[in-house]
């Protein structure tokens, strides 16, 4: 048993009749020098071919059978071979062609590669594969080949080196068609490799080329023209790059406009646009000399003009004298030896020269006031506006309005010529302590009450006014011992040093005074039953009651004083019972009055 390829070992199986008679020898011999004693022996043989097995035996008693003899074919194991393109490249898909060889009587069924970078590939043909790399570098590339008998060959493996593919770029010069010559400036690279060597071939579109790195020709007239470059590396790697490449006409004409002219000002740019031409092509320099005159060096260069760009350019800025005048140089170019310039002069205004002094913090509760610390240095001594949250044109400040914090004051000057600047302070606005002196409160005459007095705010410090029956007239809450009403005002300063203030008052609820008689006649003297010190009881109740317990009298609050009467009827002289209730925490008092008439 075999599959026929040498890698396998052969499997002999002995099949022997003994005629009634144990064998107790076995003779193998297979063919390549080697034997055999065992029944069922394996054997691996060494190389591909054609092998003549024998085979005997011997019984108990030395009867020795015939020799059985048989060709054994062993196929040699596949060669597995290969060659990968001569040029390597980045960014090229690398081609392999197999040439493996089998001496095997079956044919080659399967081929398993390897490229090096994780990537595999199993196929069921000799066709050639191809495969594209990540990146630069080295690689081992194997291959592995099976026959139909799944004789597998050793794995073959080279080292592949993937070479970096240059860059092909190149600059292209601005010519015009009186420019004698068009020089070309490669910069082409290869990435991570410092001055490497390349190949160059140029090709113009006027029908030269050139093989040099930075290619020259002449063109002989205006035109676009396709103009390439090919680069190719030490190692074969090429690339290649095509550019449109305009030769100019030789006739440009510069000209610009300034926008709004008539109203320059020294602190804010001068814009000019672009309005030049050329006879064929485009523009490809442009020069603007500001104070031609004055400072030649003061001048805009754009390599790369675009039809109708804008140009800024802000003069030092100036309050005096009123006005400068500049001469503005404006040069085009088509190419190196085609140029064109105009001229023109510009005046531009002095503008305000705003000084804003800084600003002390304020707190919340100040009352508005003048700010007066910006003005206009300029020539002009101007008088602006203020704007801001808080203050008014005129420069009226009221802290509260801005609210606490940091607070932006713009100051605004308007020039007699109509420059305009601003310039800006910020104020500090410290917030006002949050008071409050508490509810009101009321004092039975000879007791004491305690004043709530509460603040939000930082490093707060308290102040009662007048300190008088106070028992700390710094603290927060102060117990109050008046012995008459009295109005207290807390004043709460903040560390840094805003302040508020809240009123309380403490009404001092004297006993009441509670007359035994009166005589309601209608003499104008003594006609009312008059409670001195009850009005200070605005909840307190009142009932009279006759002797036989029933009220003649009752009243909530003691606003109208009792006149002697029920249901306007006047009641007999006598005596009354009283039970009066103050409430504010005095006890309920009962007594006697008597009516006189």
């Amino acid at each position: 048993t075999n599959n026929g390829c040498v890698t396998d070992p052969v499997i002999f199986h002995d099949s022997t009749g003994n005629n009634g008679r144990p064998v107790v020898r076995y003779s193998w011999d297979f063919g390549d020098g080697t034997v055999s004693a065992m029944n069922n022996p394996v054997h691996s043989y060494t190389a591909g071919g054609t092998y003549p097995v024998k085979f005997s035996v011997i019984t108990d008693i030395g009867c020795v059978s015939d020799t059985i003899t048989r060709l054994l074919n062993i196929s040699g194991p596949p060669v597995a071979r290969f060659k990968p393109d001569s040029i390597t490249c980045l960014d090229n898909n690398i081609r392999f062609t197999d040439i493996s060889t089998t001496a095997a009587i079956n044919p080659l069924a399967a081929w398993k590669w390897s490229f090096g970078d994780s990537f595999t590939l199993n196929k069921t043909d000799s066709l050639p594969v191809q495969h594209r790399y990540p990146a630069a570098g080295n690689y081992t590339v194997s291959l592995q080949v099976f026959t139909a008998g799944v004789c597998s060959s050793t794995v073959a493996s080279r080292l592949l080196t993937i070479s970096p593919a240059p860059v092909a770029n190149f600059t292209e010069p601005a010519i015009c068609l009186n420019d004698p010559v068009a020089r070309f400036t490669d910069s082409s690279f290869i990435p991570g490799v410092a001055a490497p060597s390349l190949s160059y071939a140029w090709h113009f579109g006027n029908g030269d080329s050139s093989v040099q790195q930075h290619g020259s020709t002449h063109y002989g007239s205006t035109g676009v023209y396709s103009v390439s470059l090919s680069v190719t590396s030490a190692q074969g790697c090429k690339k290649d790059t095509t550019k449109l490449f305009t030769v100019n006409g030789a006739v440009p004409k510069a000209a610009f406009t300034v926008m709004n002219q008539a109203a320059l000002c020294s602190n804010t740019a001068v814009a000019v646009t672009d309005a030049s031409a050329v006879d064929f092509g485009k523009i490809v320099r442009t020069e603007i000399y500001w104070d031609y005159l004055g400072n030649p060096l003061d001048k805009t260069v754009d390599s790369f003009p675009a039809i109708g760009a804008t140009y800024l350019h802000r003069y030092a800025d100036f309050g005096s004298p009123a006005s400068k005048t500049y001469q503005l140089c404006y040069v085009v170019y088509s190419g190196i030896s085609c140029i064109n310039e105009t001229f023109t002069s510009i005046t531009v205004k002095a503008s305000p020269q705003l000084r804003f002094d800084s600003l002390a913090p304020v707190c919340a509760e100040v009352a508005p006031f003048m700010v007066s610390a910006a003005r206009d240095l300029s020539v002009f001594a101007a008088t602006g506006d203020y704007s801001g949250k808080g203050i008014t044109a005129a420069g009226i400040f009221t802290p509260s309005v801005a609210g606490p914090g940091r607070d932006s004051l713009t100051y605004s000057v308007i020039a007699p010529g109509g420059c305009r600047a601003d310039t800006g302070r910020v104020i500090i606005i410290y917030p006002s302590p949050v008071v409050s002196a508490g509810p009101d409160k009321f004092l039975l005459e000879g007791g004491t009450v305690t004043l709530d007095g509460t603040s939000t705010g930082n490093g707060l410090s308290y102040n009662w006014a007048p300190p008088t029956f106070l028992s700390n007239p710094l603290s927060a809450t102060p117990v109050v011992s008046a012995t008459a009403d009295v109005v207290y005002t807390l004043k709460v300063v903040t560390a840094d040093g805003c302040f508020a203030t809240d009123d309380v008052k403490v009404t001092v609820l004297k006993k009441i005074k509670v007359p035994n008689a009166f005589s309601p006649n209608g003499d104008g003297v003594n006609d009312r039953w008059m409670i001195q010190y009850l009005e200070s009881y605005p909840g307190c109740r009142v009932d009279v009651y006759n002797r036989y317990g029933q009220v003649v009298f009752h009243s909530i609050g003691y606003t109208t004083a009792w006149d002697g009467t029920l249901n306007g009827q006047p009641l007999p002289v006598g005596t009354y019972y009283w039970i009066i209730t103050p409430m504010n925490g005095r006890s309920p008092e009962n007594g006697s009055v008597t009516i006189i008439r």
